[in-house]
């Protein structure tokens, strides 16, 4: 498993000489329209595209494509993984390959309007280390700076600014369609959250594994759903 300890440092040069070197913007665009609720996105760049959707269990779903909590699961799991490996790599622990599993459970009551407002109440994410002849010294070290410098456990882990924003477009030749399975199937799932406060109770999760030459992650999630994540060169 290599990645070139030279690069990696280069990159923690280039920061020391010049503050605004490592200041990435990320981004995504995404579409919902016809029936259902499935997304098209297309991520920064324009080079990669996927479909989000819902389970076939959720009102309107049809299981076309992963769903956006799964998602997040699979994005804090494969930056883990990157973050391990290069963390390894900078500090001569050997690493066959480092693998993550999420798991995050939350109530849902809260996106139908029944209780508190939504949201993830636990994350949980165990990591895989296949790292032959490294002592157990070495992977608490290590541990210690992944959870220092992972990216997206920094800014989970802390309040984050959001702002959301309607910009209005002209208006389309054929506009989304009601769709009345939809709303009856929220009707029903709202009556279910107001009978039973546990009904709506979910886990959402993500498996990954990074192996092999470069920082490239294989993704499984619920559903039958599969993804290659990478960084760019």
């Amino acid at each position: 498993m290599t990645t070139k300890k030279d690069d990696i440092m280069g990159l923690i040069a280039a920061r020391q000489e010049d503050a605004g070197c490592l200041t990435f913007t990320y981004g995504s665009e995404s579409r919902l329209g016809g029936a259902g609720v499935a997304s098209d996105v297309t991520l920064a760049g324009g080079e990669f595209t996927l479909k989000v959707d819902e389970p076939a269990t959720m009102p309107g779903g049809t299981n076309a494509g992963p769903n956006p909590l799964d998602l997040f699961c699979a994005s804090l799991g494969t930056c883990q993984e990157i973050t391990y490996k290069l963390y390894a790599t900078v500090m001569d622990i050997p690493l066959a390959s480092v693998s993550a599993d999420v798991s995050a459970a939350i109530n849902l009551s809260g996106f139908v309007g029944v209780g508190e407002k939504v949201g993830m109440s636990g994350i949980d994410v165990a990591i895989k280390l296949d790292a032959p002849g490294a002592t157990d010294e070495q992977l608490e070290q290590l541990k210690g700076a992944v959870d220092a410098h992972c990216p997206l456990v920094a800014s989970i882990s802390k309040p984050l600014a959001l702002t959301t924003e309607i910009v209005k477009k002209e208006p389309s030749a054929e506009p989304l369609a009601a769709d009345a399975d939809i709303k009856d199937g929220v009707l029903a799932v709202v009556a279910a959250a107001k009978e039973d406060g546990e009904a709506l109770k979910m886990t959402y999760s993500s498996s990954s594994c990074l192996s092999g030459p470069g920082l490239r992650s294989e993704v499984t999630m619920p559903g039958g759903h599969t993804m290659t994540v990478d960084e760019p060169v």
